[in-house]
């Protein structure tokens, strides 16, 4: 069996905004043909992955304890941020899939915890522990950068159709109200709002504009995400002396819990696998962008998904193409799909918008490519 499987997945998104970076949609700046360029970060893409692979296993995250430290500071004291420590459990599916990062120091007032499920207290871990996730997850960021774009939008907050019981609240420089309440309770013009007002020199409005640098651009085109799945770390933990991925009471624990050991490796039960693996091929292809980061919804439909063994073909098979002929002076693109050996592809109709005369679609492409992948993880599972 090989070791790892590596995935592309081709996607279009029209006119939203992701993984936003100060209010605005994050971009960076492609030099070769002069193109700022949005983009969802790797770790978007895999928080939202894991969401999906929760929603179908019906399971929650895992537990994650914020530290914060409150310091003496200029005379004040104030809380600051410190390290947020995940379980180190992968009895966790977002644990065990997701991977970890804990770097906890001994908690002198704590003294223990207790287990997951119940049951006898085991020590809170201090130290380094890490899990590399099994999953390697690139950006989502466009096909090509002749095949994406960023839209300036600018956007009205309007009640002026329906005045009901909105209200407008007036001040001055200094923050001075200048409305009054009427016999309803109602605001109202004051003396000096209603003098103003009378001079003919502005008007009260149940409407706000925002302009473009408040709204921010929207994203759209063809967008590629690329994984790498190492399979035969997918169920396996290490509980290596030299470098443990979890501490050693939670390591008994697991061996207790039907986790079987070879070495110092943990795989989780048989059963187990078989539900994690057909939650992850779901996950895998039905993700979305659901976070908190996300606003203006787009399906982001799959249009094509690639899988093979071999890192170098899904980005041969999935792919864009500098087209001979230039459009106002400028160069073009366009999408290509390329049947390769030993690449699986499977081609959503939907494809067919962006590329004329494509064959070998079908409207079953995405369960087909969850089937596929479910075959190749349950094989890694056995």
């Amino acid at each position: 069996m090989p070791r790892y499987l590596y995935l592309r997945q081709l996607r279009h998104v029209d006119h939203t905004v992701f993984c936003v970076q100060d209010g605005r949609q994050k971009t960076f700046w492609n030099a070769q043909f002069g193109v700022q360029l949005p983009y969802s970060s790797g770790q978007q893409v895999k928080r939202s992955l894991l969401t999906a692979l929760l929603e179908t296993l019906q399971e929650p995250f895992a537990p994650v304890t914020t530290t914060q430290v409150l310091k003496q500071s200029g005379g004040k004291r104030a809380l600051g941020d410190g390290e947020p420590l995940s379980a180190a459990d992968p009895a966790w599916a977002d644990q065990l899939i997701g991977g970890w990062m804990r770097a906890a120091k001994k908690d002198k007032g704590a003294g223990k915890r207790g287990k997951k499920n119940g049951g006898e207290e085991e020590e809170e871990p201090g130290g380094v522990l890490r899990r590399r996730s099994p999953l390697s997850i690139s950006a989502m960021r466009p096909l090509h950068p002749l095949l994406a774009a960023l839209s300036p939008e600018a956007i009205s907050f309007d009640r002026s159709g329906v005045p009901g019981d909105h209200q407008v609240i007036v001040r001055d420089e200094n923050g001075n109200s200048l409305m009054v309440q009427d016999e309803n309770g109602k605001n109202v013009p004051g003396p000096e709002l209603q003098a103003f007002l009378e001079s003919g020199d502005g008007e009260l409005k149940l409407r706000t504009f925002m302009p473009e640098g408040k709204v921010g651009p929207r994203a759209t085109g063809l967008f590629v995400v690329d994984m790498a799945i190492d399979l035969e770390r997918l169920f396996v933990v290490s509980s290596d002396p030299y470098d443990p991925e979890t501490p050693p009471a939670t390591a008994a624990r697991l061996e207790a819990d039907g986790w079987e050991r070879s070495g110092y490796q943990l795989r989780c039960p048989a059963e187990r696998r078989q539900k994690l693996a057909e939650a992850l091929a779901h996950a895998l292809v039905a993700w979305r962008v659901t976070s908190n980061q996300s606003r203006t919804y787009s399906p982001q439909e799959v249009l094509a998904v690639a899988l093979s063994e071999d890192a170098s073909l899904p980005g041969v098979a999935l792919r864009a193409d500098l087209a001979d002929a230039y459009e106002e002076g400028r160069p073009r693109a366009a999408p290509v799909v390329e049947p390769v050996e030993g690449v699986a592809l499977h081609l959503s109709p939907a494809l067919r918008g962006h590329i004329a005369g494509l064959e070998g679609t079908s409207a079953l492409a995405v369960q087909q490519a969850e089937q596929d992948l479910r075959r190749r993880l349950l094989e890694a599972a056995a």
